[in-house]
């Protein structure tokens, strides 16, 4: 199991660095509204990004009161391969996807024929109208 290496809190959230290089942010339970960061929060967030390969976020805090060399219970050691019918699954919502979004663009795309047949509309209707004198009484 990973142990904590580093710990960085801000006013709304938590980045809990692991030794596998993992990056554990979870939101804290309650924003802090008069927090101030330290002078090397930057330096230490730099630090924490450059060494992060994988990032886990949570919507909730699910680890409390961790502190630097706590033991986490995650293994993220071994990859976790799918079975076929998820895959396919995936596949089909992929694809589905792709199909939207070709749906979307052709429906974007400028159309040329509306205004081509308003120009024409209003060049027959001003051909079809006889033109009016006109007269100064």
């Amino acid at each position: 199991m990973p142990t904590v290496t580093k710990i960085l809190r801000d006013a709304c959230s938590e980045v809990i660095l692991l030794s596998d290089n993992t990056a554990i942010l979870q939101p804290k339970n309650s924003c802090d509204t008069k927090y101030k960061p330290d002078k090397n929060y930057l330096k230490d967030y730099i630090e924490v990004g450059e060494k992060t390969d994988r990032t886990v976020w949570l919507k909730t805090p699910l680890f409390t009161g961790v502190e630097v060399g706590t033991e986490i219970p995650l293994d993220f050691s071994t990859s976790i391969e799918l079975p076929e019918a998820t895959k396919e699954e995936l596949k089909k919502e992929e694809q589905h996807l792709v199909d939207l979004k070709k749906q979307r663009a052709q429906l974007d795309e400028p159309s040329e024929e509306p205004s081509e047949k308003l120009s024409e509309k209003s060049s027959e209707k001003s051909s079809e109208e006889p033109s009016e004198p006109d007269s100064k009484d």
